[in-house]
């Protein structure tokens, strides 16, 4: 079985390094149609599945010119190695996002309302 997590027929147009961990979740870094770009990213939608954009800063005043993804954890905590204009190098740890509430509870709302029809 496989499930399509983004393509490059909307608003991606590249694809770097991907990572899953033992909880299904998948991050991977892309390149974006609209006014270039990449970042890091947790789905298809550019928008709502952003985790971090070149340009974006972590620390005030500091913009970010590189970003590479490392790995996730079971816990949903990745990294990330940025480089800062001006040369500054650093590692980064994130964690994902929870899904919202209206997001766990929705979906199988919605798959009841379908089977219903």
């Amino acid at each position: 079985t496989y499930t399509q997590i983004a393509n490059t027929t909307g608003a991606f147009n590249s694809f770097g390094r991907v990572v899953i961990n033992d909880a299904g979740n998948v991050i991977f870094e892309a390149g974006l149609d609209a006014g270039g770009g990449s970042g890091i990213f947790e789905g298809g939608d550019p928008v709502a599945d952003k985790l971090l954009l070149l340009g974006e800063s972590l620390q005030p005043g500091k913009i970010i010119s590189v970003i590479q993804l490392g790995d996730i954890n079971s816990s949903g905590q990745f990294t990330l190695l940025t480089s800062q204009f001006g040369g500054d190098r650093q590692v980064w740890m994130g964690t994902l996002p929870e899904p919202t509430a209206l997001a766990i509870f929705a979906l199988p709302m919605m798959a009841a309302l379908r089977r219903r029809r």
